[in-house]
């Protein structure tokens, strides 16, 4: 279930309590910040599954080359587009392999203020 499946709890007012709004908005904020987080989970995994998939080719590449089906230059183009377009992972994967903020969405890393 996504965050945004859900709806916001409602609160009943009280004397001495919080104030409604400013717990709507924290809840708001908190609501769009896991959604933020959903956002980069999915595409994350996406991500990940991409890099399996390449693996598991160079793997089966490396098998055929132990058991002498591809000679240099076939390998050697293999390797060439292996490591072309994706040979490392981007957006949050990268970010986190990096230790810095994916920035390029607007990435967050700490939650918001209270």
């Amino acid at each position: 279930m996504s965050i945004r499946d859900a709806s916001l709890p409602e609160f009943s007012a009280a004397i001495r309590g919080y104030d409604r709004r400013q717990v709507t908005d924290y809840l708001q904020r908190l609501r769009e910040y896991v959604a933020e987080l959903e956002d980069r989970l999915h595409l994350t995994e996406a991500e990940a599954a991409a890099e399996r998939d390449r693996l598991h080719q160079l793997r089966a590449v490396l098998a055929q080359v132990r058991a002498g089906r591809i000679d240099s230059d076939e390998l050697l183009d293999r390797l060439e587009y292996a490591a072309g377009a994706g040979s490392r992972p981007g957006g949050a994967t990268a970010a986190a392999l990096d230790g810095q903020p994916d920035t390029r969405r607007g990435g967050r890393t700490t939650p918001p203020a209270r």
